[in-house]
């Protein structure tokens, strides 16, 4: 499988950026753990995880290019 660096570092500063942001909604969600805050804050957390769903899917399908015709689908 050969992921070029380029695509490790655009991934690793996408998931970074997203790691803090949702890192932040997660510790005020512990604070906050309540049914009005998170009506309240239900955006941010559809926001959060839809730049998380398409980062997760971005990297799975690149992955998945490189594993064509290699023998790791074999396995």
């Amino acid at each position: 499988m050969d992921i070029q660096f380029t695509d490790i570092s655009i991934f690793r500063e996408r998931m970074q950026l997203l790691r803090a942001q949702g890192m932040d909604f997660l510790r005020e969600l512990a604070a906050n753990n309540h049914k009005p805050w998170m009506d309240a804050n239900r955006d941010r957390y559809k926001a959060v995880k839809s730049r998380m769903d398409a980062v997760a899917k971005d990297f799975i399908k690149k992955v998945t290019e490189r594993c064509v015709g290699s023998d790791v689908l074999d396995r």
